[in-house]
């Protein structure tokens, strides 16, 4: 009974360009990552921006915490109601023109002020009250939070040119993924033919093989002298057993090795089809 893959039993065609429409209604979401996602209009829009705003507002929360460290109570409170108001302000302008250049915009200046202020802190605050408690220690101190600094900022950094780059060139990421996926596609369908094809012509030859070892076993009960008559077109031709026998085993010596041969290209087949199901189904996890 033929057994059925079960990459086979769930494979599904790859979607077609998106034109702004998903399988629930028009797309909400202004960040997608280049995901080749199956696109949601049930709640969507306000849970994404929730997504998207909650990094505003944990960098307002920084910014707070940052500037209000050893002020007065009144300034704490003005900054606060001031933050409050911005994150306000930015939540409805977001909400309204769904424009995710200002989100970042936005998001990067926070990001900067609260990095910038820091680093002052640091220098004109941090290195002082170091060096008069500790000494040479504390300069030793303050170079490693300097490194940790310097590290925190490549990672953020290079985090956010993954991003502007994944936003820029997405629509040649998207051709470059769904061309590579109909290559292995249509690599793991010609695999899985000649499969089909290795395995018919193993067969046949391991008949062939099967009806030569019941011929010779035939012949070996037979006197040596005895007169075989071969099949030549429409004619026989009379051979001694010897020579019938020398070549019937000849032949059997070139199937064996027409069928290692044939195994050793089915062997090939199996994981060529194998690689290209693995990698067609990372590919379908990932969008």
């Amino acid at each position: 009974m033929p057994q059925t893959s079960p990459f086979r039993t769930i494979r599904f065609p790859y979607p077609e360009p998106f034109d702004g429409w998903g399988f629930w209604g028009r797309q909400t979401s202004t960040l997608n990552w280049c995901e080749e996602v199956i696109l949601l209009n049930l709640g969507a829009d306000p849970m994404q921006l929730w997504d998207e705003l909650s990094m505003i507002y944990t960098t307002c929360l920084m910014m707070f915490a940052s500037f209000s460290y050893s002020r007065s109570m009144a300034f704490s409170y003005m900054l606060g109601l001031g933050l409050l108001g911005l994150s306000a302000f930015i939540s409805v302008y977001y909400h309204v023109t769904k424009d995710p250049e200002f989100h970042q915009a936005v998001y990067g200046i926070l990001t900067a002020i609260v990095v910038f202020h820091g680093m002052w802190v640091m220098e004109r605050r941090l290195r002082p009250a170091l060096r008069a408690r500790h000494g040479d220690e504390g300069s030793k101190l303050l170079g490693t939070l300097w490194a940790m600094v310097t590290t925190g900022l490549s990672v953020f950094l290079s985090g956010f040119l993954v991003w502007n780059l994944d936003n820029i060139y997405c629509t040649q990421i998207r051709a470059l993924r769904r061309e590579l996926a109909r290559e292995i596609e249509a690599q793991a369908a010609s695999a899985q033919q000649q499969i089909g094809i290795a395995r018919t012509q193993i067969a046949g030859k391991q008949r062939e093989q099967r009806l030569v070892k019941l011929t010779l076993s035939e012949l070996s009960s037979l006197p040596k002298d005895t007169v075989i008559f071969e099949g030549v077109g429409k004619m026989f031709a009379a051979l001694p057993v010897t020579e019938i026998t020398q070549k019937l085993e000849n032949q059997t010596k070139d199937l064996d090795s027409e069928v290692e041969k044939l195994g050793k290209r089915l062997v090939y087949l199996e994981t060529t089809h194998k690689n290209s199901r693995e990698h067609i189904e990372q590919m379908l996890r990932k969008t």
